[in-house]
């Protein structure tokens, strides 16, 4: 069967005038198209389809305000997100989209994955996290920008996270990792964090590498409580803490700030540790 496109405009004149009947209608591969408008409604997306913006209508003209809860494998292009993006089952992969004032940014519950590409989290006040990874769940951030947001930018629970050339900024945490939460971190761009840029704790064991951590009031990097994570070619403009008891591997980062090791043998730290 051809691929259909299923137009919803809620002023009419379209196939559908809600998200909702789109997605009763759609069959697995069709287009959920939306035209400019604000979409009052919470959506679930359970087939696998793609949601995306209507020719000639600009990012930020088509809006889902009451969040979008997803139990397939789909794909959403420039939509505008109020509300949490909640990742129960199977994958979603969000193109250029913009998520704000939910609970969270996205939530991935176990057994989910999620990959955003360029897109941006912001003004995330209520339950704090821009990016929430629940054990066995999995996320992919590329070329994101996540800020203000009222706890972590990233926080893993035991999950897998891949973190590529992203900017978090102006939250409590920058990336937070815990319950042997596992992934890879390179090339960001850590700042404005009011306590720890990047916090490995709880026997999580990420891979660290290239990223800037800057204009932290607390710690730029902080490890504690058999945390682990390989340190490669970070330049850390803020202070480093590693608690008695972890294993990082560190070496060729420069630190700028103060250094407090704690670790029974000590690891080479210093500007070019």
């Amino acid at each position: 069967m051809d691929r259909r496109q299923l137009v919803v405009d809620t002023k009419g004149g379209a196939d559908f005038t809600s998200i909702a009947d789109a997605v009763r209608a759609a069959a697995p591969g069709d287009a959920v198209v939306l035209r400019m408008g604000l979409y009052e409604e919470k959506v679930h997306l359970s087939k696998d389809i793609e949601v995306c913006l209507d020719a000639g209508v600009e990012p930020g003209e088509a809006i889902i305000n009451s969040g979008v809860i997803v139990t397939a494998t789909v794909v959403l292009r420039n939509v505008y997100i109020e509300q949490v993006v909640d990742v129960r089952k199977g994958s979603a992969t969000l193109f250029s989209c913009n998520l704000s004032q939910g609970s969270d940014g996205v939530r991935v519950c176990t057994g989910a994955k999620a990959s955003l590409n360029e897109c941006v989290i912001h003004d995330i006040t209520v339950g704090g996290d821009g990016v929430y990874v629940q054990e066995g769940g999995a996320v992919e951030l590329i070329k994101c920008d996540i800020g203000n947001c009222r706890v972590n930018g990233v926080h893993a629970k035991g999950g897998e996270v891949t973190v590529k050339e992203c900017r978090i900024h102006d939250c409590d945490f920058g990336l937070y990792f815990r319950k042997g939460a596992r992934g890879a971190v390179e090339g960001n761009i850590l700042e404005r964090i009011k306590s720890f840029g990047i916090y490995v704790t709880g026997g999580s064991d990420p891979v660290i590498l290239k990223n800037q951590v800057k204009l932290c009031d607390i710690h730029g990097v902080m490890i504690s409580q058999q945390g682990a994570g390989t340190l490669r070619d970070n330049e850390v403009d803020a202070s480093v803490r590693i608690l008695r008891g972890c294993a990082p591997t560190l070496n060729v980062n420069q630190i700028t700030g103060r250094i407090d090791n704690e670790l029974a043998v000590p690891t080479p730290l210093g500007a070019t540790a």
